[in-house]
């Protein structure tokens, strides 16, 4: 999404769809902050050293932009955009994780990072965790943290992240629902999280 006919090539797919709020993983954008460009506006986290690798972003109509009540730029791979709603807080946790080959030092940075802006948010907002987490999970038995329609066979970096929605409470919500074959192997990749709410007397 570097180029910035690329931009315009998304909003116009986010008119045309009527979608207010996008996440993007991988943008290769440069340093942090915003741009209004056209009817939307960016919210981005990028490199600082010059290069362009990596980058995570939130793109949002205009009309809610006055919604926005608070922007954390962490990292080239984690970002928060909050949304002030008629619902509450809105936590939009935007994420590009290390790919399977790198590292596990380099994956636990990225979890470190991702717990450290869910410390900024509150257990009865409504929070998202939403990108490419680079992981598959595999087909199981409903629980309690995800449903019964991931794909393939579950890799180590699939152990991880059911190990993070474990300690925070989440779901992977894109194994709860069947999808096409074309469509769940690219969700199968980008997987959005949501944490789970409880009333009191749960």
């Amino acid at each position: 999404m570097l180029e910035i006919g690329k931009v315009h090539n998304v909003i116009q797919e986010m008119n045309r769809l009527s979608i207010q709020v996008m996440g993007v993983s991988e943008c290769r954008w440069k340093d942090k902050g915003q741009r209004d460009i056209l009817d939307k506006t960016v919210y981005y986290s990028g490199i600082t050293d010059g290069s362009n690798l990596n980058g995570v972003a939130v793109m949002i109509d205009q009309s809610i932009k006055k919604a926005v009540k608070n922007f954390l730029p962490l990292s080239d791979r984690v970002m928060l955009l909050q949304l002030n709603l008629d619902i509450g807080t809105l936590n939009l946790i935007q994420v590009y994780a290390p790919t399977a080959e790198k590292e596990d030092e380099i994956i636990e940075k990225f979890y470190e990072d991702v717990s450290r802006v869910m410390e900024v948010t509150r257990h009865q907002d409504v929070t998202l965790i939403m990108g490419d987490l680079n992981a598959k999970m595999g087909q199981c038995q409903s629980n309690k943290w995800m449903g019964r329609f991931g794909l393939g066979e579950r890799n180590e970096r699939g152990d991880r992240l059911l190990q993070f929605c474990q300690e925070n409470n989440m779901v992977i919500t894109n194994t709860l629902f069947e999808l096409p074959k074309k469509e769940a192997v690219y969700l199968e990749i980008t997987t959005g999280l949501q944490r789970q709410n409880h009333s009191k007397s749960d």
